[in-house]
C-alpha cells in the first residue's frame, strides 16, 4: 500500500492548469462567458482552497496574467492525510436558465483535474463534477 501511495505522491506533486475562458452554452448557438481572463473587469475573486484547511501541506495558487490567461499551479502532498489543492470563484449572480453545458478552454500538463459547479451559493447545495484529463501543452475545450 505505502508503494501505492508513494508512486500516486509522484504522479501528482506539480500541477499547472491555464484558463483562457469559462462559458456556458444552451443546446442552441447561445453562449454566455462567464470568465474571460483577457477582460479585467470579468474576472472576480478567486480564492485557493487547500488541503491546509484539514491539517494538509499542499500549495496551489491561482494567477490571472496580463496575456490574457489565468494559472492554477501548486503542488499535491500526501502528509497528515492531505491531498487536494483547488481554486474557486466567488458565487455568480448570473441567470443561467437556457444554458446546458460548461465549456471550459484549457492548456494543461498531462495531469487529471476536475471542475465543479454548484447550484447555489451555499456548501450544502447540489454540486456536479466531471473529471477531466488534459493533453500536455495542448489548448482543449
Amino acid at each position: 500500500m505505502t508503494s501505492t501511495l508513494t508512486n500516486f505522491a509522484r504522479l501528482i506533486t506539480a500541477l499547472a492548469l491555464t484558463f483562457l475562458a469559462i462559458t456556458m452554452k444552451a443546446d442552441t448557438a447561445t453562449n454566455k462567458t462567464l470568465f474571460d481572463f483577457q477582460a479585467a473587469t470579468n474576472s472576480p475573486a478567486w480564492e485557493v482552497v487547500n488541503d491546509d484547511v484539514m491539517g494538509g501541506v499542499s500549495t496551489s495558487r491561482f494567477q490571472v496574467l496580463t496575456n490574457g490567461c489565468a494559472v492554477f499551479s501548486g503542488t499535491v502532498r500526501l502528509e497528515n492525510n492531505g491531498g487536494f489543492a483547488s481554486v474557486r470563484s466567488a458565487p455568480l449572480r448570473e441567470n443561467l436558465t437556457d444554458l446546458t453545458a460548461f465549456v471550459l478552454r484549457v492548456r494543461g500538463d498531462g495531469r487529471s483535474y476536475k471542475f465543479s459547479a454548484r447550484t447555489g451559493a451555499g456548501f450544502d447545495t447540489p454540486l456536479y463534477q466531471l473529471a477531466f484529463t488534459t493533453k500536455r501543452g495542448e489548448w482543449e475545450e
